[in-house]
């Protein structure tokens, strides 16, 4: 969760479970576009492009969790990882700041991190305009369901 001392300029901060919020602007109302995929049926132009963009990824982030576990073969033991990301697109549709990566204690080493971290700054959304996002991956070793 951000709070109002690290949002950066020109960005709301958001609350609730996997989102993205546009800017509040003084001429139009602020809206929120469901990420998740447990979220509404009709999710919004800018929650669609931000799921398509992240999943068309997918098998990047998958190499890194795939060399998590050959580096860390003692963690293939745990069910499901969850990563949850949290990063604000600029108006050029980049990744202008990665706020957090939450992960799943099982990965929490600097390798895990770093891998992920440099997938998400290359992340690019045709949609040019600022927007918060929380976004959660879910990993299951290979075998498991």
């Amino acid at each position: 969760m951000w709070t109002a001392g690290t949002v950066p300029s020109g960005f709301t901060a958001a609350v609730g479970r996997a989102f993205a919020v546009a800017p509040a602007a003084p001429a139009a109302p602020m809206t929120t576009a469901e990420v998740d995929s447990t979220g509404p049926s009709k999710p919004s132009p800018e929650a669609q492009e931000i799921r398509a963009t992240i999943r068309s990824r997918m098998s990047e982030f998958l190499s890194c969790f795939d060399r998590h576990l050959e580096q860390h073969p003692e963690s293939a033991a745990v069910e499901k990882y969850v990563v949850v990301l949290e990063f604000f697109i600029g108006e050029d549709g980049r990744v202008a700041t990665i706020e957090k990566i939450e992960v799943t204690p099982a990965l929490d080493d600097a390798g895990f991190r770093q891998c992920v971290t440099d997938l998400v700054r290359t992340l690019q959304f045709a949609r040019a305009r600022k927007v918060q996002v929380r976004y959660p991956l879910t990993f299951r070793p290979r075998g498991k369901k």
